[in-house]
């Protein structure tokens, strides 16, 4: 065998995989598609830390309040900038009100805590800035934010020191069974191991062909990411549901910037995400 351990794709998930198994007297490398790790997903990444109150299922609610508890530990070990700043739920309306208190009795089930359903006037005391229509919202105290590039560099820097191969600019063929292991074919190289952890998503191979896998289709999210220099007055991630599951995601970036998500029920193309984010950086210059 090449390797005891090939672990597929070099952004957060991946070189975390790879410092944790670098603790073990293992055989160990990672492959890469890019020039660099973290140049991917990592690098776009919205940087939210959930509580796992927002998770539709709570297998993924619980890894969440085991990460989030995880994370003053992590980033204070790898001096990684990383802030709980809450996020706020707006509801607008009734049906929004409706929506939050679902939420809500699925945390409480879930044992989150520091989580609560708040008033409009406790929503102007923890965010003064806001503006519009504000009903009821549903407050998470320990969500947090968190510099993801930085914090898979970190992973990756002592992985790397602790004997972890790097494979960059290696794109990942097909994956098949041996009598003894797994082949992973790439468009440099053939490697042998006997586990294979793969994290890049959305990927299949010929070990998957006797899988039936029904793929659900995502939704259509545009970011819009604003520079340091527009700076505005919340200090709190604001999640605004709309109809049919559409919504509008705003985080405050440790940089000073800020990040703007819209999910719509159908894609926006280019043209319409110019003018929601026209819209969205007009309303966002009224709270400066």
């Amino acid at each position: 065998m090449d390797y005891d351990v090939l672990v597929l794709g070099g952004g957060i998930i991946g070189c975390a995989v790879a410092y944790e198994l670098s603790k073990y007297n293992l055989n160990i490398a990672l492959i890469e598609k890019d020039f660099d790790i973290a140049d991917d997903i990592s690098f776009v990444n919205t940087s939210i830390v959930y509580d796992g109150s927002e998770a539709e299922d709570d297998f993924m609610a619980a890894l969440e309040i085991l990460g989030n508890s995880m994370f003053d530990d992590i980033t204070k070990k790898f001096k990684v900038p990383f802030k709980r700043i809450g996020s706020l739920t707006i509801a607008e309306d009734d049906e929004g009100i409706k929506f939050i208190e679902e939420k809500y009795k699925k945390a409480k089930k879930r044992g989150i805590k520091d989580i609560h359903i708040i008033d409009d006037k406790a929503v102007k005391d923890i965010e003064p800035g806001i503006e519009g229509e504000v009903k009821k919202a549903l407050y998470a105290r320990n969500t947090g934010v968190v510099c993801p590039y930085d914090l898979a560099i970190a992973y990756a820097e002592i992985a790397f020191d602790n004997g972890v191969s790097f494979k960059l600019e290696e794109v990942v063929l097909d994956i098949q069974k041996m009598a003894k292991g797994l082949k992973v074919i790439t468009n440099k190289n053939k490697f042998s191991c006997k586990v294979v952890i793969n994290t890049i998503p959305g990927e299949s191979y010929s070990i998957d062909n006797h899988k039936f896998t029904e793929k659900k289709k995502g939704r259509d999210i545009t970011y819009i990411s604003l520079e340091n220099k527009f700076r505005s007055k919340l200090s709190n991630i604001l999640f605004t549901s709309r109809k049919n599951d559409n919504f509008i995601l705003h985080t405050p970036s440790l940089n000073g910037g800020n990040l703007i998500g819209i999910c719509e029920e159908k894609p926006l193309g280019f043209h319409n995400a110019v003018k929601s984010s026209s819209r969205i950086i007009k309303d966002l210059t009224k709270m400066m």
